[in-house]
């Protein structure tokens, strides 16, 4: 019975810790869709270039990592130079 109480238990941490990374993500993907790229810093640009590519929207990320590069984030050089 103790086991069975550990192992539900432990579930229910599992469900609650995935739970809170999927509301964290979908928090910083409303934060960085809401704010036009004009109003973003170069650093928040290309991290809206990386959630691009992590979501398979290759162009999206492509088009933030070439703002970014032109707002002088030296990674965002790098990511579009290949």
């Amino acid at each position: 019975m103790k086991k069975m109480m550990l192992f539900v238990l432990a579930l229910c941490l599992s469900f609650t810790a995935v739970d809170t990374a999927f509301a964290e993500t979908a928090v910083t993907e409303a934060t960085s869709a809401e704010k036009p790229a004009a109003e973003m810093t170069a650093e928040e640009i290309y991290q809206a270039g990386l959630e691009a590519f992590g979501a398979a929207d290759y162009g999206k990320a492509l088009e933030y990592y070439q703002q970014a590069a032109e707002a002088g984030h030296k990674e965002a050089w790098g990511t579009i130079a290949y």
